[in-house]
């Protein structure tokens, strides 16, 4: 048990040294008068977000490997299909506030 506190203390250390913003705190307890539609719209949005950017490095990878032009094509097409998908779907994520953006790092030695 105090190995791990010790862990997230470095772990939160580090994040603060390099300007790593922390992720949002769990809350305490838990309030059922939140409106639960919400949670489920976010956690679906999360799990076909995960699917498309796994289906986007599936493509990537199979035109890596084709040989034959008419399958690379093939890919190829599906490839952009999927780009355009994803890129809908940040946009909806970031309209409804769910898109984690990437962390701004800083390069402060102490």
């Amino acid at each position: 048990m105090a190995e791990n506190a010790v862990f997230l203390l470095t772990v939160h250390k580090a994040m603060q040294r390099y300007q790593v913003p922390l992720p949002p705190r769990q809350p305490k307890g838990t309030d059922f008068s939140v409106n639960m539609d919400i949670a489920r719209d976010q956690g679906m949005f999360r799990i076909i977000l995960s699917m498309t950017q796994t289906a986007l490095s599936l493509h990537t990878k199979a035109i890596n490997i084709c040989t034959n032009n008419f399958l690379r094509n093939m890919f190829t097409d599906f490839l952009n299909e999927e780009i355009e998908i994803y890129n809908l779907l940040l946009e909806y994520g970031e309209s409804k506030n769910w898109v984690y953006s990437a962390p701004n790092y800083s390069n402060s030695s102490t």
